[in-house]
């Protein structure tokens, strides 16, 4: 019976945390289609001078304007479906958990155990407590899923 409520509880807070998530792909989509057919400097400029009180001269800034520089409409456009494809996976993964679905389960183990390899090399190159966090979150995620995927298992047999 315990086993169960934490599995339970387990499982809505990943499908919480997967919809928070697709959540933020959704607004960034949407952001950068904002962006179609305008001059994207200007708009960075724009928003940090008047919403941010921040000038062009700080580092954030001139790191935005530099990747600002190499986008055209149609790399915004392959972002934005992109940010939307993440989008669609996560919602499928958070109901999917929330509704403590077995093919739920396996696509979240599955689909984030398979981002370990990238943030464990981008960790290596450069170590900060946000992307240490993520990897052990993530970590964390898969090794919960595992565990309920192996008790599902024997509850079956």
């Amino acid at each position: 019976m315990e086993q169960d409520s934490l599995r339970h509880k387990g499982l809505r807070f990943i499908a919480i945390i997967k919809l928070i998530k697709a959540t933020g792909f959704i607004v960034a989509g949407f952001g950068l289609l904002h962006f179609l057919h305008k001059d994207i400097d200007d708009q960075i400029q724009y928003y940090f001078r008047f919403y941010l009180h921040v000038g062009p001269e700080q580092p954030l800034v001139q790191w935005l304007l530099e990747q600002a520089s190499i986008m055209d409409d149609k790399k915004i456009i392959y972002f934005s479906i992109t940010s939307f494809i993440a989008a669609v996976l996560l919602v499928t993964e958070g109901i999917g958990l929330y509704m403590e679905k077995r093919w739920a389960e396996w696509m979240t183990a599955i689909l984030t155990g398979s981002f370990i390899p990238i943030e464990l090399y981008r960790l290596f190159d450069q170590i900060t407590y946000v992307r240490s966090l993520i990897l052990l979150l993530n970590l964390s995620i898969v090794a919960y899923l595992v565990w309920v995927i192996r008790q599902g298992r024997k509850d079956e047999n």
